[in-house]
Formats: structure tokens, C-alpha cells, sequence
């Protein structure tokens, strides 16, 4: 019997408890077990599971909670080594960092303030335990207020993690997911200098060499460069779109999708569903779109779901501010001609524009172009990923031209064969 699908959820929790459409990915526990750094850094594009992952990698891990029914019947469950040395057995500290998205360096810090204090409030019990003594009670309890200053709230998450030591007398496993979401808002907002500098320390203090830690997991789109953000880190390990770790915990199988239509009745419809939502490839795995194929099992339609999940600032700024190479080499891609490029494996912050190889290596891990098959990183093609994609990037590239219409004093002429593409897709 097929299991109701219910739409934007992101808690594990509310998932299984609810007995929701839900596709198996509880063996990246397993895997992180067995390939995770101190600090592990997963690159992913946006809607492709990483909250939903982080929230099962908490309700796995917390020592809090009573979390065997929950994972009852699910993959991980066979390892029953696994259940037995590493279920609820250490502190967790989970949050998100996607919403930190304020128009101003201030507005984003108070923002990221009202987090801390969520995450705060859930060891409210800490505060109440008598383990803390009163210049760490003062602390703690300011912080969650959300009162503190800007230096005590770099160090809010190593002072949890400080504090949950006392507590439980085991090292803490730190979640975060969406690191890099408030510096690509301060980037586009203008206040990039002032953000990097706080998010340096806030991140920094809790994985460089903190004696609580057991070990952390950041999730984001951007593979932000050392010299950028993360030189405060112990060399975190990065896997990414490119490497073959974790390919297939991100996203769906064909597999998974196939059965997935067959059992809402959409099997017949396969091949389209494949033009539409397939075409990611993450190592050497082939992956679907997990946002497009839920809102399509609920639907039955096609359609342009995953541009609707966010915003298109990386496009958009490409498009305003990239090179006229840049401007022929995606009229090729809409015209079904792959692009040559070098992949850069850490973005450098800020971004200068440069260089092309930085602009479709944004859009690589942000999940606009793929490697073509038999591509190598030594010499990589790439074209758009899907239908939707295709369809993506010809209204975004609508908007430029019109745009660049508009414009009193054009330094970028308009490419012939982009307005082509724009006439084409208005006449449709």
C-alpha cells in the first residue's frame, strides 16, 4: 500500500513516526562511521536531503533519547554492531543555519542569535543541573536569551559542547547543517568581509582543537576554500559532488525512483520522468532529484519544482557579470553544446569573476551542469543536467536578456543565439 507523501518535511522523526513516503537512506550512518574525518564536510545542491539526513544522523546519535523504535525495520538496523556501540550514546548538538539570510550584517548576527538560543533552550536542563558553576550558568543562560555579545556567541557552540562534557562525561557530536548558507547571503548583500570574519570564529571554535568534540558534520552547496572560511578547521574532510563517498545517500536512484512510480501508479510514465528529474551525477553514481520526485509522485504532473525552492542568485550574478566567453559557452549549453572547464575543488571568497572555471564550478555543486560520461578531472565536460534544469536556465537567461535590453549603456552586448533561445521559449 503506497504511504502518504507529505511535502517539505524535514524531520526524521515526523517521517517515520507518521509513516510517511520515505526512501531508505539510513546506511550513511554506516558509511560515516566508516569514512568521516574529525570534521566531515558534505557538499550537496540544495533540496537533496541534507536536513532530512542531518535530522536521522541526530535521532541516531543522541544520548537524550530512546531512538530503537525509530530505526526499527530500517537498513542500519541489520548492523546491529552498530545499533549496539553508537545508537544514543553521545551528546548532539544539531542545527541549521539556512534561514540566516538578512539584508544586513546586524539583522543576519541577530538572526543567527535567535538559533543559538533554539538550540540553547533544548539543555535548558544543563543550566538546571547544578554541573555548570555560575560564570558558565551567567554564560549559558545569556545565550539563551540571546543577549550575549558577538564574542560569546562565536563560542556559543564550543561552550555546548563544553558544557554537555561536564554533563554526560563524553564528547559531544556537533551537526551543522547549511554552513555556508549565510556567507553566499552576505556575499549578494554586500557585507561578505564582516561575515566570514564572524562565521571564522563561530565555526572555528568548535571544530579546532576542542577536547569535547567526537567528531562534526557540516552539509552546504559551496565548497568554501581554507583560505576563505575554514583555515580555523582541522582539515576537514570534503566529499563532494565530485567524489564517490556518500554518492548515493544523497538523492535517489534510478532504482528507488523506479519503484517508487511503479508503486504510485506512474510506472508507465518512466521515460519522461527520467527526462525531467534524472541526469545528477555525484562520483560515478547517476542520481535523481529527490524534491522533483516527491512533488511529482504527489502531483502526477511535470513540472518546474526545484527552481520554486530557492532563490537564483548564483545564476543571476553569473549572467550579469561574467565574461562574453562565459555568455557563448552557455548559449552552447542551451543549444546542446557541452562546456570545457577545469573543476575548481574550493571556492575562494569573494569572488572576483575572474575566471570561467569558477562560475560552472559553482554550478556544478549547486547542481546545474553534470560531468559528461567518460569525462576526467583532468579534462571535464559538462552539460546541463535535465529538462528542468534546461528550463531553469532559459528563464533566468529571459530575465538577463531583458535586462540587458533595458540597459542605457551596455558593456556585454546580448549573444545572438542566447535571444534566439529567449524568442523561442516566448513564443511557447
Amino acid at each position: 500500500m503506497k504511504k502518504q507523501i507529505l511535502l517539505g518535511v524535514e524531520s526524521f522523526d515526523k517521517v517515520i513516526e507518521g509513516n510517511y513516503f520515505y526512501i531508505d537512506k539510513t546506511l550513511f550512518i554506516k558509511e560515516l562511521l566508516e569514512n568521516r574525518g574529525t570534521v566531515t564536510l558534505l557538499t550537496r545542491p540544495r533540496r537533496f536531503g541534507k536536513t532530512l539526513n542531518m535530522s536521522m544522523l541526530r535521532h541516531f546519535f543522541d544520548i537524550s533519547v530512546e531512538s530503537k523504535a525509530l530505526f526499527d525495520g530500517l537498513k542500519i538496523a541489520e548492523h546491529k554492531d552498530i545499533v549496539e556501540k553508537h545508537m544514543n550514546k553521545y551528546p548532539v548538538v544539531f542545527l541549521t543555519l539556512k534561514n540566516v539570510e538578512g539584508n544586513t550584517y546586524e539583522n543576519s548576527i541577530e538572526k543567527i542569535k535567535y538559533v543559538v538560543s533554539d538550540v540553547y533552550q533544548e539543555y535548558l536542563y544543563l543550566y538546571e543541573s547544578g554541573e555548570l558553576n555560575e560564570r558558565q550558568k551567567n554564560i549559558f543562560y545569556s545565550l539563551f536569551l540571546g543577549k550575549s555579545t558577538e564574542v560569546e556567541l562565536q563560542s556559543a557552540l564550543q561552550f555546548l559542547t563544553a558544557c554537555l562534557h561536564t554533563y554526560y562525561k563524553k564528547r559531544v557530536i556537533v551537526l551543522i547543517d547549511e554552513y555556508d548558507a549565510p556567507i553566499n547571503n552576505a556575499l549578494m548583500e554586500g557585507y561578505y568581509k564582516e561575515m566570514v570574519k564572524f562565521m571564522r570564529g563561530f565555526l572555528g571554535s568548535v571544530f579546532k582543537s576542542n577536547e569535547f568534540l567526537e567528531f562534526g558534520v557540516l552539509t552546504g552547496v559551496q565548497r568554501i576554500s581554507k583560505e576563505s572560511l575554514v583555515s580555523g578547521f582541522n582539515n576537514p574532510k570534503v566529499c563532494g559532488v565530485v567524489n564517490n563517498e556518500f554518492a548515493a545517500c544523497y538523492g535517489f536512484t534510478e532504482e528507488e525512483v523506479k519503484s517508487a512510480c511503479e508503486q504510485y501508479g506512474y510506472g508507465g510514465r518512466f521515460a519522461d520522468v527520467r527526462k525531467w528529474y534524472d541526469g545528477y551525477r555525484f562520483g560515478n553514481q547517476d542520481m535523481y532529484n529527490p524534491w522533483s520526485i516527491v512533488q511529482y509522485l504527489s502531483r502526477g504532473k511535470f513540472a518546474n519544482y526545484w527552481v520554486n525552492t530557492g532563490s537564483m542568485d548564483i545564476l543571476q550574478d553569473i549572467f550579469f557579470k561574467g565574461s562574453v566567453s562565459l555568455k557563448d559557452d552557455i548559449a552552447g549549453l542551451l543549444t546542446g553544446t557541452p562546456i570545457k572547464m577545469q573543476y575548481v575543488e574550493h571556492i575562494i571568497y569573494p569572488i572576483l569573476y575572474d575566471s570561467d572555471d569558477i562560475f560552472w564550478s559553482m554550478l556544478l555543486n549547486a547542481g546545474y551542469i553534470k560531468p559528461c560520461a567518460g569525462s576526467t578531472e583532468g579534462s571535464l565536460s559538462a552539460e546541463l543536467v535535465n529538462k528542468e534544469v534546461r528550463n531553469i536556465f532559459a528563464d533566468c537567461i529571459n530575465l538577463w536578456f531583458k535586462r540587458q535590453q533595458r540597459a542605457i549603456h551596455r558593456t556585454i552586448p546580448a549573444h545572438p543565439e542566447i535571444a534566439s533561445v529567449v524568442d523561442k521559449k516566448e513564443k511557447t
